[in-house]
């Protein structure tokens, strides 16, 4: 049941990440999301397994169950429209925008030159 939620979680946060990423740098900007995301949920699983250190050991595993879910539906409460609202903007909204009007060179081996605007 656990690996089920994992593998729904992973999908999801992929298509989400596939959804929004730039066609430029789709693949750099899906490894960062995925690098934020991986580091958020690292350290979500070890602040569990030093809560479960203070608990009784015969209840750990429903307290913390129990505990999760609460703050889970607890977060989701709180936050349903922001996410409701970072759900509808348009793909484009997601994108990165230039801090000013920069004309950039790049030389591949090749040796030509492409302008990018």
């Amino acid at each position: 049941m656990n690996q089920a939620a994992v593998y729904i979680m992973v999908v999801s946060r992929v298509g989400f990440s596939a959804r929004i990423s730039e066609p430029q740098i789709a693949g750099t900007y899906m490894t960062l999301l995925s690098t934020i995301s991986n580091l958020g949920q690292s350290f979500m699983s070890t602040l569990v397994l030093y809560i479960a250190s203070w608990l009784p050991a015969s209840h750990v595993y429903s307290i913390e169950v129990t505990g999760c879910v609460l703050l889970g539906l607890i977060w989701i409460r709180l936050f349903w429209r922001k996410l409701k609202h970072l759900d509808s903007l348009p793909v484009e909204e997601w994108y990165l925008k230039p801090l000013s009007d920069v004309n950039i060179t790049v030389y591949y081996e090749s040796r030509e030159t492409f302008k990018c605007n």
